[in-house]
């Protein structure tokens, strides 16, 4: 969901066992409000990055993040979690190639 106009830069890391992250991809999307207010922005995307040596403990991160915005501080300006059925939204998840 979207409370204000935003650019929201997603990073796909990897993190290796010994909590080293390392870019693999990353981009940016321009975000506007629904027009209801409670809805989500549904968003969908691919991007292409370089095969990775992940080995036993290491992680796949999906960072998502934006600029401070003209709201006031602690207050959120965007939630990544779509909330499903409720704001007609879905969660966050990556889909990795076979």
């Amino acid at each position: 969901m979207v409370f204000e106009s935003t650019d929201v830069t997603f990073d796909v890391l990897w993190r290796d066992a010994g909590n080293v992250d390392h870019p693999v991809v990353s981009w940016t999307r321009h975000f506007d409000p629904q027009p209801s207010g409670f809805n989500a922005v549904l968003y969908e995307d691919n991007a292409l990055g370089p095969e990775v040596a992940a080995k036993a403990n290491d992680q796949l991160v999906l960072r998502m993040s934006a600029p401070p915005g003209g709201y006031p501080d602690g207050t959120m300006l965007w939630l990544p979690n779509g909330d499903q059925e409720k704001t007609m939204g879905r969660d966050p998840n990556l889909t990795l190639p076979k």
